[in-house]
């Protein structure tokens, strides 16, 4: 039976339940330490949930009801995606199948395991039968560690240039055409195999490593970008960077250098910064992203609609690309809702003269919609998984012609 095996798996690990009712708390808590689980640790608000998304404790599960004070759904499947993406998922609530299965399908798009969804009150054997239906493969890859690495090992592979890029790229929605390629910092580790960006890049800002990863990222990036112009394929390249390093006073002069030496103009960069670091930013930071823009170097606002609803700012923030969250893309061909949200992103975007990119277009249905839409950019693994920095020029020259014969067949 899975559950024989699975309890062993749970034992010593750590649970995190979130929910606002004291006595479903209390009771759910007390079924899931009856499964032989470790500690269960409740989240009581959203504000609470996020702090321990982000602490030290690695949640083998995360359990409960998504609609808490202060912070909405889609906000919190996202926290667990970018701070804790080895926890599975169980939902937890009142009988609402669209509620459930629009917050189930923005799970599944961030890769996160969804083990299922149970109404309230919850009991025993309701928690029981769904972790017992559950497959044991999916099961086992949850609950794997993935990244056992400590800070000083971080340190010496940045220190030593270990890391290298992958890049995804993006076309133009509505001929084919390559646009640029967006950047993504890898790391492999012979007794872990490869280390995932999120895991390590949160170890980085944890212990004050987080510029000087930036920056080697920036290099390889560049130096990337350098070696295409040489061959002769000019093309864009956007970089992640967290709101922390771009409020360095010397960013400017440093990336104005480092392109140069690399034989690239500033204006094949994209600084790409995403719509939850910029929470409560101040002023001084839009200037520097201003002076950046001033230099030639792109803005893009990426994962936009999952952060701190800068809808209404939006006219204030310097970028000139808005890349709207994959989440949405992949659930926008299936719920009117989210694609309403999608169409009416897309449309203030260019009212205010920003190009849009659609995340995580996964079909060639989806790079439709959102180019019947108005959208100017698509990027997804339809169109390409990340590719080898070495790789993609060969990529292109040989897919060059079946993108560009789509994009007249749109015509």
């Amino acid at each position: 039976m899975i559950l024989s095996r699975l309890l062993p798996l749970l034992q010593g690990q750590s649970v995190l339940l979130v929910e606002d009712d004291q006595f479903e708390g209390l009771s759910i808590a007390r079924q899931l330490a009856a499964l032989g689980v470790g500690e269960v640790v409740t989240a009581t608000d959203g504000p609470d949930a996020m702090r321990l998304l982000g602490g030290t404790v690695s949640f083998a599960l995360v359990v409960g009801n998504l609609r808490l004070p202060g912070a909405d759904q889609v906000e919190l499947v996202r926290a667990i995606a970018r701070l804790q993406p080895q926890a599975a998922l169980v939902l937890i609530g009142p009988k609402d199948r669209n509620a459930w299965s629009a917050v189930t399908g923005v799970a599944k798009a961030h890769g996160l395991n969804v083990l299922g969804a149970l109404e309230r009150p919850v009991t025993a054997a309701d928690l029981r039968a769904l972790l017992q239906r559950k497959p044991m493969p999916d099961l086992m890859s949850v609950l794997r560690v993935p990244a056992l690495f400590t800070p000083g090992e971080l340190r010496a592979a940045i220190d030593h240039g270990e890391f290298y890029i992958h890049v995804q790229p993006k076309l133009r929605a509505a001929t084919g055409e390559l646009d640029g390629v967006e950047a993504l910092a890898r790391w492999s580790i012979p007794t872990l195999g490869m280390v995932p960006s999120r895991s390590f890049a949160k170890v980085a800002e944890q212990h004050g490593m987080i510029d000087d990863l930036t920056d080697l990222v920036l290099e390889k990036s560049l130096a990337a970008c350098g070696e295409w112009n040489r061959r002769g394929l000019h093309t864009t390249i956007a970089v992640n960077m967290p709101v922390s390093s771009v409020q360095r006073l010397d960013l400017p002069e440093r990336l104005d250098a480092l392109a140069a030496s690399h034989g690239v103009l500033p204006k094949q960069l994209i600084v790409e910064i995403t719509e939850e670091g910029l929470a409560g930013e101040s002023r001084k930071v839009l200037d520097l992203l201003a002076g950046l823009r001033l230099l030639g170097v792109g803005l893009a606002l990426d994962d936009y609609g999952s952060g701190f609803s800068s809808m209404q700012k939006l006219p204030d923030l310097p970028f000139g690309q808005l890349k709207i969250d994959q989440a949405f893309i992949r659930a926008a061909i299936e719920d009117p809702e989210v694609r309403h949200f999608v169409n009416s992103s897309i449309q203030l975007a260019a009212s205010l003269g920003l190009e849009t990119v659609a995340e995580g277009v996964d079909s060639e249905a989806v790079w439709h919609l959102v180019a019947d839409m108005g959208c100017d950019m698509v990027q997804g693994n339809w169109i390409s998984g990340p590719l080898s920095a070495e790789r993609f020029p060969a990529w292109w020259q040989q897919n060059a012609t079946r993108f560009r014969r789509l994009g007249m067949l749109r015509k």
